[in-house]
C-alpha cells in the first residue's frame, strides 16, 4: 500500500484493541495523531516519524501500559510534551518477556534520516526503549518527572524550543545512553548529578541559551566522547564526566 502524501486517517470509530507495533515512518504524511490509537491498549512500538503530523502530542499517550519505544520526530507537532509522557510504565519497569511474545515474521526498520533505508531489527524486543521527540516545534519544560524512567536508553529531545533548566532528576534514569537536549532554549548549570549516568555514551547540549556560573578552562580536563555545544557557551562540567569525550562543535 502507499501512503505518501495521504492524510492520516481521523476516523473516531476506528478500533484496534490488538495493534502491538505500528510504524508509518517517512510516509509525508499530514493531519494530526488520531484519536483511534487511543484505544490500542497493548501498544507496545509507535514510530510516527518523518512525516507532516501537526497539532500536539496527545496526553493519553501516557496510558499505554505497554509502550516502550515511542517516535514522532522529524514532524511539526507543537505545544508541551505531555507530563503524562513521563508515567510510560514500560519506561519505568522494563519486561523484556511482555515484548518477545509480539515479533512478527518480518524485519523492522528504524530510520536514522530521510532517505536511508534503516536500521534493521528482527525482534520487537531488541528496539532500545527510546523516545524521540527530535525537530518538531515543541516548547515548555523538561519535566522532573522525566526522572522516573529508569528503564529508557534514548531520550532525544534536540531541535524544539524547550526552555527552563536542566532538571537534576535525569540522573535518575540510570539505563540512560543517549541524551540529546540540543538546539532548544535551555538555560542554567548542567546539573552535576548526571555523573551518575554510568552507560551514557552521546550527551549533546549544542545550541542552547549559554550555561552559566562556571569557569570555561575547566572545559580541558575532560575527555568527553560525543559531548557536544556550541562554541560560545560558558560551561560548567562536573570534572567526573569524564567517561565522555569533549568535542566543542564550530558554529562559525
Amino acid at each position: 500500500m502507499n501512503f505518501l502524501d495521504e492524510e492520516l486517517l481521523a476516523d473516531p470509530t476506528l478500533h484496534f484493541e490488538n495493534l502491538k507495533v505500528l510504524i508509518l515512518a517517512n510516509c509525508r504524511l499530514m493531519g494530526s495523531i488520531p484519536q483511534w490509537l487511543s484505544s490500542s491498549s497493548n501498544l507496545q512500538l509507535l514510530d510516527l516519524s518523518w512525516n507532516r503530523l501537526e497539532g500536539t502530542i496527545p496526553v493519553w499517550f501516557g496510558g499505554f501500559r505497554h509502550l516502550f519505544y515511542l517516535d514522532v520526530s522529524n514532524n511539526s507537532l507543537t505545544g508541551d510534551i505531555p507530563r503524562s509522557i513521563t508515567g510510560l510504565r514500560s519506561l519505568i519497569d522494563w519486561n523484556y518477556s511482555s515484548v518477545q511474545e509480539t515479533s512478527p515474521d518480518f524485519p523492522l526498520f528504524m530510520k536514522k534520516n530521510a532517505s536511508a533505508r534503516g536500521l534493521q531489527y528482527n525482534q520487537v524486543w531488541r528496539f532500545p526503549p527510546t523516545l524521540e521527540f527530535r525537530n518538531n516545534e515543541l516548547s515548555g519544560p523538561i519535566w522532573p518527572e522525566f526522572g522516573n524512567l529508569k528503564s529508557l536508553h534514548v531520550l532525544d529531545l534536540g531541535f524544539n524550543s524547550l526552555s527552563g533548566p536542566i532538571p537534576s532528576t535525569l540522573s535518575k534514569m540510570t539505563s540512560l545512553e543517549t541524551l540529546d537536549l540540543s538546539h532548544n532554549k535551555l538555560s542554567g548549570r548542567i546539573p552535576p548529578s548526571l555523573v551518575q549516568l554510568s552507560f551514557l555514551s552521546k550527551f549533546s547540549i549544542a545550541d542552547n541559551v549559554p550555561v552559566r556560573g562556571v569557569d570555561p578552562y575547566r572545559r580541558s580536563v575532560h575527555d568527553l566522547s560525543k559531548f557536544q555545544l556550541s562554541r560560545e557557551q560558558s560551561l560548567w562540567l562536573p570534572c567526573s564526566l569524564s567517561y565522555v569525550r569533549f568535542q566543542a562543535r564550530r558554529t562559525g
